[in-house]
């Protein structure tokens, strides 16, 4: 009897040494795949800029500036070669426009339900498409005057301070490397300021005060980007973007770039879908479904904060990738109920 119970401490024991050494290598594994992932991104933008700075010298560039120059040539000619008229009356102008159309495409998806082969790639299949209409046209009112009287409000409010730093304006574009350097900055500038505002925004009196209003979308939608309450809208939205440039003192066409590309980016963030060969908006739809995840742009604060652990412990994580070929997110790497 005595023996079988020796026998039996024995296995245990083995069995929890096992199970020691088994814990160790799989914390190991996971220490070396962050320190490969950190490795490959350093590498990344490391060959990015050498690629950048490569392709200014080549004739794609010299091609692509010519054709760029004659674009922000026609708008600053259309100013009048006024920069306080190019930078509060034809600034959002322009950035309208492109809010408008890139939300057209995804308004017209959400209330008719059509293509009918692009409905596959909503991310949150038990939503009901075609969106309500009353729900969507109250959205469109808000942000509409977002986009136009908040934005106002702030521009007035921010130009003195690009005055005084000084920003390049007039028809000679920037450098290549000086315009993948100011976007660098730009892109640094909005995940450090919208996270730390973002999160802010979710501590129970300002949330319950203002950010209410934007996760009345759990589902989200294109236009609901700037659907929240209008100081949301100028600390959360439109600061965090408009740093870089500040702190840059970037020309005037390379913060239109840059103010475009973001509109581009927050609208299919919000757009419940998750086409291929476009970033993936799994991150942030997952914030507006969960509530407390993902605060951040990128994911690196995120990452720091462990304010991402519920994300990368669901299916969404392995999802949040973009798609190279038309197989949806959710066929590819189904729910374990699917399987």
């Amino acid at each position: 009897m005595a023996a079988t119970r020796g026998s039996a401490f024995t296995t245990n024991k083995k069995n929890m040494e096992v199970e020691s050494v088994s814990t160790q290598s799989t914390t190991l594994l996971s220490r070396m795949k962050k320190a490969v992932v950190w490795v490959v991104s350093i590498l990344t933008v490391v060959i990015a800029l050498k690629t950048a700075m490569h392709w200014e010298l080549s004739g794609a560039w010299f091609a692509a500036r010519s054709f760029l120059s004659s674009g922000w040539a026609a708008l600053y000619r259309v100013s009048g070669e006024n920069d306080v008229y190019m930078q509060l009356v034809i600034f959002p102008i322009v950035t309208n426009v492109v809010f408008v159309l890139v939300n057209s495409f995804f308004a017209f998806l959400d209330l008719t339900g059509r293509p009918a082969f692009l409905v596959k790639y909503k991310i949150q299949e038990a939503k009901a498409l075609p969106v309500n209409w009353q729900t969507y046209k109250k959205t469109i009112v808000r942000s509409a005057l977002n986009s136009t009287v908040t934005s106002a409000v702030f521009q007035l409010t921010v130009y003195p301070l690009f005055v005084l730093r000084g920003t390049a304006s007039g028809y000679e574009l920037p450098s290549f490397r000086t315009v993948v350097a100011n976007l660098f900055v730009c892109m640094v500038a909005v995940e450090i300021f919208f996270f730390y505002s973002h999160w802010l925004f979710h501590y129970p009196p300002l949330y319950k005060m203002v950010h209410k209003t934007h996760h009345e979308w759990i589902a989200p939608v294109g236009i609901a980007s700037i659907y929240c309450h209008p100081l949301e809208h100028c600390f959360v939205n439109l600061l965090p973007v408009a740093a870089g440039p500040l702190i840059t003192g970037a020309h005037m066409s390379v913060s239109l770039l840059w103010f475009s590309l973001v509109i581009i980016s927050t609208t299919i963030n919000h757009s419940g879908y998750h086409f291929p060969f476009l970033p993936s908006s799994e991150s942030h739809d997952f914030h507006h479904a969960k509530f407390n995840q993902c605060y951040g742009v990128f994911g690196i604060l995120d990452r720091l904060h462990n304010t991402d652990l519920k994300f990368r412990a669901s299916k969404a994580y392995t999802r949040h990738t973009i798609l190279l070929g038309l197989k949806p997110a959710n066929q590819l790497y189904p729910d374990k109920k699917d399987t």
